[in-house]
């Protein structure tokens, strides 16, 4: 934190945020109450002024500490939801674009109009 604070303006990611920090319990350690509140100790340090924002990504949102969810830290969900069928297509075929496939034919060929 104190370093994207000295690089702003910056974005911190937090993927899987859900196994750093998750929610407070009977069974939780101490190190896990401990990375919890210096967590928010650190997000609540962070000011307009700082020009850092702090992004966490799960797919587990039910296993968040609702400390995370007050106004002035994770102040926003956004719902992605997983591609349907057709974009999981045309994600494959963005990634696959110049790669030979074997078979019948079909996966060799260019995937620009797909691509853009």
């Amino acid at each position: 934190f104190t370093r994207a604070k000295a690089a702003a303006p910056s974005i911190i990611f937090i993927d899987e945020v859900d196994g750093l920090v998750a929610v407070r319990s009977a069974e939780s350690s101490v190190t896990q109450n401990r990375v919890l509140t210096q967590l928010l100790v650190e997000i609540d340090s962070i000011t307009a002024k700082h020009r850092v924002a702090v992004i966490g990504a799960t797919n587990r949102p039910d296993r968040l500490d609702l400390a995370l969810l007050r106004p002035g830290r994770f102040d926003w969900l956004l719902y992605v939801p997983p591609p349907d069928l057709g974009e999981r297509e045309a994600v494959l075929r963005c990634l696959l674009r110049k790669t030979p496939l074997a078979g019948d034919g079909d996966g060799v060929m260019m995937m620009d109009e797909v691509c853009g």
